[in-house]
């Protein structure tokens, strides 16, 4: 296969990987959100109940974990970066999207775990938004610094950066 045939291929494997983590984490059912209520349960010590029109309550936290919570759109972000920003073959890219969807469900939860605490405020939606940003902003950051320096450590470049 010729280079640009390599490429298309990649491109278009990357946007079937990030079209399908996103429909998994973003289909309504009790699944979807499983691992992030059991995580903020586990974390605050809170029972939860599941309601399909709403998702996962926590009536002690007074919160409700519904599908925008998923980290549908963490997972796509990660997913891109990686497979864009460090760009090593079509085999590392199904790693990358293994790797994009439990690191976005506990980009989620800590996101669901800082905005906790502010819930009584009257700025909580505000509040809320400001973290969720936040956090995602710095998990990208963070997951873009770790791998350039692991890349550059082994004498790489992450891919599109000038030699």
């Amino acid at each position: 296969m010729t280079e640009r045939g390599t490429h298309i291929l990649y491109v278009a494997l990357t946007l079937a990987l990030a079209a399908g983590g996103y429909a998994l984490l973003t289909v309504p059912t009790a699944a979807a959100l499983a691992p992030h209520a059991k995580l903020v349960g586990l974390f605050f010590g809170a029972d939860y109940i599941f309601d399909p029109r709403m998702g996962y309550t926590f009536p002690e936290l007074r919160i409700a974990i519904t599908q925008n919570c998923s980290g549908a759109k963490m997972y796509v972000s990660a997913l891109f970066l990686l497979a864009f920003g460090f760009r090593r073959g079509i085999r590392r890219l199904f790693v990358y999207a293994a790797c994009s969807l439990p690191g976005a469900v506990l980009v989620s939860v800590a996101r669901i775990a800082l905005s906790v605490p502010f819930l009584n405020f009257k700025s909580a939606a505000l509040i809320h938004t400001l973290i969720s940003l936040s956090v995602h902003f710095g998990a990208l950051a963070a997951l873009y610094a770790v791998l350039s320096i692991n890349t550059n450590h082994k004498g790489g470049q992450p891919h599109g950066t000038p030699q």
